[in-house]
């Protein structure tokens, strides 16, 4: 067998200076003896050897001769192994086997050559193992494309069966999205009519064998499949075989699962009972905000917003019975609001320190005044379905922790004048500024606190009547319809 490890003959270097980048002439002799892999490693690990080392003949063949001044008795002549080209492994061999008790002539020498000719004789089996393989590589190569050829062969294949299951899923993929419509659990079957469910149950029961059917086909044609994606030996495959075995598999399949008929009429009926639905299902929402609405009893916070929130409710895809709870939900934030609110915007105070909510008043001779009322004595959520006294009553309270009204004369709380809602007057006329004062006794400025806070409370009582009246209306519009929104 020729190999790439053949060389044309060349003569035997001659002694002279190599040129500068110019390979050095015992790479290209080791090159022609054992072969470039191995040359390749052995410069790799020992760096360019002597020449004369790679022709085995030591240092004299490119050496100045030396002249002794006299020659030693008996030195024999050396004779340097020939450089050959060898024609296969065995000629390589027995070169060496003839070379040998010249390159092995003494222990020095031997030690010297120890790793050119260990090189030498691992190419050499290299050599011989390749001439033992019974493929050439024209004939690898043609192995290699004959493989590839039934690799893509087996992709058809494969590709095959895969259109088969894409073709089927795509016949019960619309036959599914229908009956995701007309399904007990839809949830447009809740805004359906009688007549209208009865015809769902007809379609149902024609479609839901055609999909069955389908789905059992595929899951039947996976295991085909499979069985030809699992080929990854191809040693002794055969297209031919594998053809004959899924052309059987796939018949089988088709008798274990025959396809039922879609009828196609019923599929253009779902989709125009899907267009009624959802016209019914939009008005039967819109009704039951506005019924909410215009109910004297709920009031819902929904005026000029109606039908985006229809349309935000409709897209959640809410049976009716949600949609009911939905706006149940929407009416409890809207009848309680927290006492944050109450205090805030119906009886128009301001948060302070320790939970006092305050606002500034006209002023009781020419003094500041202001009314106050603690959260801490207001339920959390005063409804609005609350009584009106009761509501009031929770809201601004009786006694010394109610809604008051305090004139600004300096010094401690205890020391001003106090009025309370359902509670006492306080005018500590002895610690009032008396001097520059409108009043020349207590009466007078115990008239006036009275008279301040009977107007306040009037103000504040009224406010919390009419969002009583309005069922919370206002109060938490955002909140209320960020709620049957989101």
């Amino acid at each position: 067998m020729q190999t790439s490890l053949r060389k044309k003959r060349v003569s035997a270097p001659q002694v002279s200076e190599p040129a500068v980048g110019a390979e050095p002439q015992g790479v290209a002799q080791l090159q022609r003896t054992i072969g470039n892999r191995q040359t390749g490693q052995l410069i790799k690990a020992h760096g360019p050897m002597p020449v004369a080392m790679l022709q085995g003949g030591g240092a004299s063949r490119l050496q100045p001769k030396l002249r002794p001044s006299a020659k030693p008795a008996g030195q024999a002549i050396q004779r340097v192994p020939a450089v050959k080209e060898f024609e296969n492994a065995k000629a390589a061999e027995d070169w060496y086997k003839d070379e040998k008790g010249e390159l092995e002539a003494n222990p020095l020498r031997k030690k010297r050559l120890e790793k050119a000719t260990e090189y030498f004789l691992d190419s050499v089996e290299s050599w011989k193992e390749f001439d033992e393989q019974a493929l050439t590589v024209e004939d690898l190569q043609k192995d290699l494309v004959d493989q590839y050829n039934l690799t893509m062969q087996l992709e058809g294949l494969q590709d095959m069966v895969k259109n088969q299951m894409s073709a089927v899923n795509a016949k019960s993929a619309p036959l599914k999205e229908l009956m995701e419509i007309i399904k007990p659990t839809s949830w447009l079957r809740s805004y359906a009519t009688e007549d209208q469910i009865n015809t769902m149950n007809t379609i149902k029961d024609s479609f839901k064998p055609a999909i069955s059917s389908r789905d059992v086909y595929v899951e039947k044609l996976q295991p085909v499949l499979e069985s030809i994606e699992s080929i990854t030996d191809l040693k002794d495959v055969t297209y031919k075989a594998v053809y004959g075995n899924v052309k059987k598999a796939v018949e089988k399949v088709k008798e274990e699962a025959p396809l039922s008929p879609v009828n196609e009429g019923y599929k253009e009926d779902v989709v125009n009972l899907k267009k009624d639905l959802d016209k019914q299902a939009k008005d039967k929402i819109k009704l039951k905000l506005e019924a909410a609405r215009d109910d004297g009893a709920k009031q819902l916070d929904v005026e000029g917003a109606v039908p985006e929130i229809v349309t935000a409710i409709f897209n959640k895809e809410l049976p009716a019975d949600t949609v009911n709870t939905l706006i149940t939900k929407a009416l409890d934030i809207q009848h309680n609001p927290p006492k944050d609110l109450w205090l805030r915007k119906v009886v128009g105070l301001k948060p302070g320190l320790g939970g006092a909510y305050m606002k500034d008043i006209a002023q009781i001779d020419s003094k500041d005044a202001h009314v106050t009322r603690y959260a801490d004595g207001v339920p959390e959520k005063p409804s609005v379905k609350t009584g009106a006294i009761t509501l009031k009553n929770d809201i601004l309270g009786n006694g010394v922790t109610a809604f008051h009204v305090t004139i600004e004369t300096g010094g401690a709380s205890h020391e001003k004048p106090h009025a309370y809602r359902g509670g006492t007057t306080l005018t500590r006329w002895d610690l009032y500024p008396q001097g520059g004062s409108a009043f020349t006794k207590s009466g007078d400025l115990k008239t006036a606190l009275e008279n301040s806070l009977t107007h306040q409370v009037n103000l504040a009582e009224t406010a919390i009547d009419d969002t009583r009246t309005d069922m919370g209306k206002g109060l938490q519009k955002n909140e209320v319809r960020g709620w049957l929104k989101n």
